[in-house]
C-alpha cells in the first residue's frame, strides 16, 4: 500500500485553520470540565462538613456550643441540648438523676413488654385464636437499651424474666403446634365419615328406588355388598374420629395448662424486675436506687416483699 504523502501534506495545509480552531476548542473544553471538576469537589467537601457539623450539633451539644462560644464546658456543666430536651434534674449527681431518668422512660416499655409478653403465653394456651390474633410482643436481645443503662441487680431481673419467657414460650409453641395438627387429622377423619355417612344414603335411596322390582334383583343384591362394606368403613372412620378427638381433647387441655403454668412462672419471674423498675421509676428513695438494692429505703420494704413472692402477681400494677 503506497501513501501520499504529500497529498496528506497538502490536505492538513489546507485546513490547517480549521484543525488547529478545534484543537483549541478542545483544549478549552477540558479546562473548564477540570474547573467545573474542582468547584463541584469543593462544594461537595463543604457540604459534607456542615452536615457533619449539623449532626455533631444535634447530637452532642456541648462541641456545638464550645465551638459557636470559644470554651470547652466543664464536666459539671449540663448539655444545653439536654437543659432543652431533657427535665430539669437536681444538680447533685446529674449523671445519676439523668440515668435515673432514662431508665423510668425505659420501664414503661418494658413493663408494656411485660404485660404483651403475659398476654401472649395466655393467647398460645387458646386453640380458638387464630395465629394471626396472637398478641404480638417486641422481640428483646442483647442490644436492648435496659440493659445499657440499667444496674446490674435490674439487667439480672431482665434477663432472668426474658429466660423464663422463652423457655416457656418455645415449649407452648411445640405444644400449639402438636394440638393443631391434631385438630387436623380429627377434621379429616371427620370429613371421611361424614363422606361414608353420604355414601350410604345414596346406597339407601337407590335401594328404595329398586325395591321390589324383579328386574333389579342383582343390583338390589349388589347395593346391599356396597351397604355391608360402607358400614365397616362407617364404623371404622366413627371409632377412629371418636379416638382422635379424645386426643385432641387432650392434647387441648394440656395446653391450656401449661399455658396457666408458664403465665404463672412468667409472673413470678416478672416480680423482682417489676420491683426493681418500680424502685427505678420513683417508688424507692430518689436515686439511690442505682447504688444499691431493693433495701435501699423505708417504701422498699413491700417490693422486696413482692420479690420474694409473698403478694399475689395478680396484684401487681406499676402506678403511673
Amino acid at each position: 500500500m503506497n501513501i501520499d504523502y504529500q497529498w496528506i501534506s497538502a490536505w492538513i495545509t489546507a485546513h490547517a485553520d480549521s484543525l488547529l480552531a478545534w484543537l483549541g476548542a478542545g483544549l478549552v473544553v477540558i479546562i473548564l470540565a477540570r474547573v467545573q471538576f474542582v468547584l463541584l469537589s469543593r462544594k461537595a467537601a463543604r457540604a459534607m462538613s456542615e452536615s457533619v457539623a449539623t449532626t455533631v450539633a444535634a447530637c452532642v451539644p456541648e462541641i456545638a456550643a464550645a465551638a459557636r462560644g470559644g470554651h470547652v464546658p466543664a464536666m459539671h456543666e449540663p448539655a444545653l441540648g439536654s437543659l432543652a430536651a431533657e427535665p430539669v434534674l437536681p444538680k447533685q449527681g446529674d449523671s445519676t438523676g439523668q440515668r435515673a431518668e432514662l431508665l423510668r422512660q425505659l420501664g414503661l416499655q418494658t413493663i408494656a413488654a411485660v404485660d404483651a409478653r403475659l398476654r401472649r403465653l395466655g393467647d398460645l394456651g387458646n386453640l380458638r385464636l387464630p395465629e394471626e390474633a396472637l398478641t404480638r410482643v417486641p422481640v428483646s436481645g442483647v442490644a436492648d437499651p435496659l440493659l445499657v443503662v440499667a444496674p446490674q441487680h435490674t439487667v439480672q431481673a431482665v434477663l432472668e424474666a426474658q429466660r423464663v419467657y422463652d423457655h416457656h414460650a418455645r415449649e407452648l409453641a411445640a405444644q400449639r403446634r402438636a394440638a393443631q395438627q391434631a385438630d387436623d387429622v380429627c377434621r379429616e377423619a371427620g370429613e371421611e365419615l361424614r363422606q361414608a355417612r353420604q355414601a350410604s344414603a345414596a346406597i339407601t335411596a337407590r335401594f328404595e328406588q329398586a325395591n321390589g322390582r324383579d328386574d333389579q334383583a342383582d343390583l338390589q343384591r349388589l347395593l346391599i355388598q356396597e351397604y355391608n362394606a360402607l358400614g365397616s368403613r362407617e364404623a371404622a372412620a366413627l371409632e377412629r374420629q371418636t379416638r382422635l378427638q379424645q386426643e385432641a381433647a387432650a392434647l387441648a387441655a394440656a395446653l391450656q395448662r401449661a399455658a396457666d403454668a408458664a403465665t404463672q412462672a412468667y409472673e413470678s419471674a416478672a416480680i423482682p424486675l417489676v420491683a426493681r423498675l418500680r424502685a427505678a421509676w420513683g417508688h424507692g428513695e430518689s436515686a439511690e436506687w442505682l447504688a444499691g438494692g431493693l433495701d435501699d429505703g423505708p417504701g422498699n420494704s413491700r417490693l422486696a416483699a413482692q420479690a420474694d413472692g409473698v403478694v399475689d402477681p395478680a396484684a401487681i400494677r406499676v402506678a403511673p
